[in-house]
């Protein structure tokens, strides 16, 4: 779990780092430089991302004992060959592999729950800094700098979550139980942003709201699990489902907290559905996902498929 390990904490740093910047950059210049000079860190990493990015198999900076170690463990270092020899996931229309993927019930219960888990993102993203203004009655440049400490416990979360996920797997030899008691118990901590309802207490608000991305980040071992689960054949429409589910969250929140405050005139209804959301997201786990293992698209070379191209999708699940 090294690299889901790192790659979960880095967004959530990167929100410590960039919230403050951005309410800094309200403050002194305006609105507009928040989009030119975030958008100027975006080209910039894209950039970076196409001058450094290296398969593992092609990596010059990965030793072999790494590359080794890695692929022992069941990871997918050498990308063309295993393409090549799972016949590639262009060996079946994409239609086909979609439906395949949207008739299992593990993965619909993972898609889902990411859906629900964005809902707290979003907020975070788009709704905390006005909570906190509107609500709260902090200055914008106040709220751009207490915005970050969620996202810094939010970045703790995501690391912690990694060494306690190793430790259950080693303990119990159980990937079920090494995935879901982590997303049980960050999500469950997470809900307990419902609880800034009950209090007028800016301080204890912060807190709160500390422990709930803290949980978001213990929690959220969404793109794990997709490691886990996702078949070789089609990793990359996996992913893309994924992705697609949690940014269906990510267009819906904003719009229903929105909703929300316009008709109620009060956040106390936006916190409640958030907190509703990560409770569905631990509840899709549990009654969904069921055991958690890969999930398999088998090739039938003895069918022909509608799109001109041999071979039919047949779905399996590989014991873990």
């Amino acid at each position: 779990m090294r690299l889901p390990r790192s790659f979960n904490s880095a967004q959530y740093l990167s929100l410590a780092v960039f919230t403050p910047l951005m309410g800094f950059l309200f403050h002194c210049a305006g609105w507009q430089h928040i989009f030119t000079v975030m958008g100027g860190f975006g080209i910039a990493l894209a950039l970076l991302w196409k001058l450094e990015y290296q398969s593992p198999d092609r990596d010059p900076r990965l030793s072999r004992e790494e590359f080794d170690d890695i692929t022992a463990r069941g990871a997918l270092t050498e990308l063309a060959s295993t393409a090549s020899a799972v016949g590639g996931e262009a060996t079946a229309p994409a239609g086909t592999t979609i439906r395949r993927l949207l008739s299992n019930r593990m993965l619909i219960g993972i898609f889902f729950a990411q859906y629900c888990v964005a809902s707290l993102s979003t907020f975070f993203i788009s709704w905390f800094p006005s909570y906190l203004v509107e609500a709260r009655h902090f200055t914008m440049l106040q709220a751009g700098f207490v915005a970050a400490l969620p996202a810094i416990c939010g970045c703790l979360g995501g690391i912690s979550t990694g060494f306690f996920s190793d430790w259950l797997l080693r303990r119990t030899g159980s990937l079920t139980i090494a995935r879901k008691l982590p997303v049980t118990i960050g999500l469950g901590l997470s809900a307990t942003i419902v609880l800034c309802n009950y209090t007028a207490v800016n301080a204890l608000v912060v807190v709160v709201m500390c422990a709930a991305f803290f949980g978001k980040g213990f929690g959220a071992l969404g793109w794990t699990v997709i490691a886990d689960t996702a078949p070789k054949e089609a990793i990359g429409v996996t992913g893309a489902l994924f992705n697609a589910a949690g940014s269906v969250g990510g267009i819906i929140t904003p719009i229903a907290i929105g909703a929300i405050i316009t008709r109620t005139g009060s956040y106390d209804g936006a916190l409640l559905y958030v907190g509703l959301h990560v409770l569905a997201a631990v509840a899709a786990y549990w009654l969904l996902v069921g055991r958690i293992e890969r999930y398999v698209l088998e090739v039938n070379p003895t069918v022909v498929g509608t799109e001109g191209v041999a071979g039919s999708l047949l779905g399996r699940v590989e014991n873990r």
